[in-house]
């Protein structure tokens, strides 16, 4: 058994759309208590912005793992000048999430590198030099 499953939620996976199920509020019939199920598409979700973050780039990444998150801070690696021995590490965004997310995350941007492998080449990894 999942996380999910524990919890009694799933997230599916697929190159068309994204859903989520779970439990939602219970339903009474005739005395009995019965859980409903809900289905979301969440491509269908209206996207908005109250805080009004920003995009950003990021060209460094480090995880960090608890029993109960994963945390992922992403930075931007910055060199003032090409004899600069001494690079600032600037934060550009700190992301925690429940492990079960941290999994659909993780096979979504696996998912998302085989597709954009497929169409444009493979990635050399590592990196060659510029």
């Amino acid at each position: 058994m999942t996380i999910s499953e524990a919890k009694g939620q799933e997230l599916e996976l697929t190159n068309a759309a994204i859903r989520y199920t779970g439990l939602a509020m219970a339903k009474r019939i005739k005395g009995t208590l019965l859980p409903a199920s809900i289905s979301l598409d969440l491509n269908k979700a209206d996207v908005v912005n109250p805080d009004g973050i920003r995009p950003a780039y990021s060209n460094n990444a480090a995880l960090m793992i608890a029993p109960h998150d994963v945390r992922i801070l992403f930075s931007e690696v910055v060199v003032s000048s090409p004899t600069d021995t001494a690079p600032k590490v600037e934060l550009r965004a700190n992301i925690s999430m429940a492990p079960s997310q941290f999994k659909a995350f993780a096979l979504a941007v696996g998912q998302t590198l085989a597709s954009f492998e497929k169409q444009f080449g493979e990635i050399p990894w590592p990196p060659r030099n510029q």
